[in-house]
């Protein structure tokens, strides 16, 4: 018997214990009850078990994160004249929205096949991997951490890496923006 199987796999095509294969009409109905009892797993495979209890967190994550996103846009208020509190709260709403779509890009397959059929994500996921070529040659000759600008003092290669998966991206982006608006540096 198979012992590793894709997370999100276990979603579309699951198996009981004894081996019978079960699809998603199945399989939604079952991570329901999980929310509020583990035993609802329990006629599950071993694998589809741990896959789908996984699969269930990151749901109770990204709706967290979006009930967050809502709560933080609905304390804006326009009448306010504080600017760093603007700036701080919409850092805030960005950096969640964000996520809560880095996440989703995994999770529905249909952002899957958007970034599949458009060549620019790619593009730049290899430019991504080559900042971090670049920047590991630059640590093993002895400049591997940076003089100026938005991440001095910062390593090269935490940086590039960071570019370079969708869940630290966006800090990333969100430090350098930061940094930019508040002269950090």
């Amino acid at each position: 018997m198979r012992t590793v199987k894709g997370r999100y796999l276990s979603f579309f095509s699951a198996q009981t214990k004894e081996g019978l294969e079960i699809t998603y009409k199945k399989v939604i109905p079952i991570m329901l009850k999980g929310i509020f009892s583990k035993k609802a797993f329990d006629i599950l495979s071993d694998i589809d078990k741990v896959n789908l209890k996984r699969d269930l967190r990151e749901i109770q994550l990204m709706m967290m994160l979006a009930a967050t996103t809502l709560l933080l846009m609905s304390i804006y208020d326009d009448d306010d004249d504080d600017p760093i509190y603007k700036r701080s709260l919409n850092i805030m709403v960005n950096l969640a929205s964000k996520t809560q779509s880095d996440m989703g890009f995994y999770l529905n397959p249909l952002s899957m096949a958007q970034v599949a059929n458009n060549a620019v994500p790619i593009i730049s996921t290899l430019t991504d991997f080559g900042r971090i070529f670049s920047s590991l040659t630059d640590t093993v000759l002895g400049n591997g951490i940076y003089e100026s600008g938005p991440f001095k003092d910062e390593s090269k290669v935490g940086v590039a890496i960071g570019r370079a998966f969708p869940g630290t991206s966006g800090m990333v982006k969100m430090w350098n923006y930061a940094s930019q608006q508040y002269d950090y540096n």
